[in-house]
């Protein structure tokens, strides 16, 4: 087996196992130890470099081994959108997340304001 088969089936794996690990949501764990949940967080963040690290170097050795950038674009196309869009991904987890804390920060607003107003009614 070629090195860049080696490369490209190393790839596949570590995109599956990226995979798995963002459709982990992190609230839905029925765990109280924050270690569970930053060890996730830590091996999620390092498989992504590693990918795309990996994805890089394949990238690169493809373009040295092609003799024309126009056909190295022709036959990776997919692999170049896949190298841009695999950060693109985690950061929609990260943003999914922030969505979620905003949330709560209105509902806890909202029931302050609520508080507040109930004070003002008994006085």
């Amino acid at each position: 087996m070629t090195p860049i088969k080696i490369l490209d089936y190393t790839i596949f794996i570590l995109v599956i196992v990226l995979s798995v690990l963002l459709l982990i949501d992190y609230e839905f764990i029925k765990t109280s130890d924050s270690f569970v949940l930053d060890t996730i967080k830590k091996t999620s963040d390092i498989v992504l470099i590693v990918l795309v690290s990996l994805f890089t170097v394949d990238l690169f050795l493809k373009y040295r081994k092609s003799k024309n950038w126009k056909v190295f674009l022709k036959k990776n196309w997919f692999d170049i959108i896949t190298l841009v869009l695999i950060p693109i991904f985690s950061m929609v987890k990260i943003l999914k997340i922030m969505v979620s804390l905003i949330k709560k920060l209105k509902i806890l607003k909202m029931f302050t304001k609520i508080i507040h107003k109930s004070k003002k009614l008994l006085k």
